[in-house]
């Protein structure tokens, strides 16, 4: 099971700089953006 893991973590590493780090990069973005504008509307 861990070295399933470590071999799809090296592929997913490889595909980082291209559609994967994009979507990942968005995705957090998005997520922290959210968070803050909850904070916003609630204090």
């Amino acid at each position: 099971m861990k070295s399933l893991l470590s071999s799809n973590y090296q592929n997913y590493s490889k595909s980082l700089p291209f559609t994967g780090g994009f979507f990942f990069t968005l995705v957090s973005f998005l997520k922290i953006d959210r968070e803050v504008l909850i904070t916003e509307i609630v204090v």
